[in-house]
Formats: structure tokens, C-alpha cells, sequence
């Protein structure tokens, strides 16, 4: 759909749309399913036209919605990988990308998407340190020559 629309009169309504949509689902599976197939990376990656429009609120409103869904199952959907290793990850750098947007609402919805990202890494990191703590700990009791 936002493919074949040649301005914001769509992807507007579009992005509102589904920002509501997103903000209502409860149910674990739909979350699961409307993160799954790269959908909302599609979404989230298309070349919108920011400047100068009314469409930067709607765009930031709808990665906020999305960031408010993220825990450390779904973290993993919205993240590109290859191989083992992480290669991108849109949500995060497109917010970024507004970090110093000259309107004050849309610098605090930045800091609010990297504050819900953080908190669902906080899963991954705390497994993370968990797995360092205890690989590590054998050597921790032994004494060095």
C-alpha cells in the first residue's frame, strides 16, 4: 500500500491507523504476528517524505506504538540478522535519526522509543551477565601461578 502512494495523503492515515492498532493489541500472538515476516521493518524503511510535512508526528507516533510492544520475545523480530550477528536494527537507528528534530514533542518521543528498547534488552543483557557470571565463575576460584 505505501508502495503505490505518491505523497502523504496515505501514508498519514496509514500510519496512524496502524499506530492505533498496534497501542490496542493485547493479545500476545497478534503482537507476535504483526512483528513477524518484516512487515513493520518494511514499514518502518519506507522513504517517507519528513521535511517540511505534517507526517514526522505520525511516523514517530507509530514507532512509539511499536516500541511499546517490545519484550524479549519480540525484541527478536524486530532486529535484522545475519548469521548469529545483529546487522540492523530500524526501529532504533530511524528514531535516531530524530534525535535533534527541532520540535520538542518529537525529541521526547526519541528518548521514549530508546527507553522501551533499553528495557526489553534489559532481558537479553541480564541473560547475558547471567551466562558471563557463571561460564567465568570456575575460573574466578582458581589461583593463578
Amino acid at each position: 500500500m505505501l508502495d503505490i502512494s505518491e505523497n502523504s495523503r496515505i501514508e498519514a492515515p496509514l500510519l496512524q491507523y496502524l499506530s492505533i492498532m498496534i497501542q490496542n493489541m493485547d493479545n500476545e500472538h497478534a503482537i507476535y504476528y504483526c512483528f513477524s515476516n518484516g512487515y513493520i521493518n518494511s514499514i518502518i524503511l519506507h522513504p517517507y517524505e519528513l521535511d517540511g510535512g505534517d507526517l514526522a508526528p505520525y511516523y514517530m507516533s507509530f514507532l512509539r506504538a511499536v516500541s511499546g510492544k517490545i519484550n524479549r520475545d519480540t525484541l527478536c523480530l524486530l532486529v535484522n540478522v545475519h548469521g548469529d550477528a545483529v546487522v540492523s536494527f530500524p526501529l532504533y537507528t530511524e528514531a535516531l535519526r530524530f534525535a535533534h528534530h527541532e520540535e520538542k514533542m518529537i525529541q521526547t518521543v526519541v528518548r521514549t522509543i530508546a527507553l522501551n528498547i533499553y528495557n526489553g534488552l534489559r532481558f537479553i543483557c541480564y541473560h547475558f551477565t547471567i551466562y558471563l557470571i557463571t561460564s567465568s565463575s570456575s575460573r574466578w576460584g582458581k589461583k593463578h601461578d
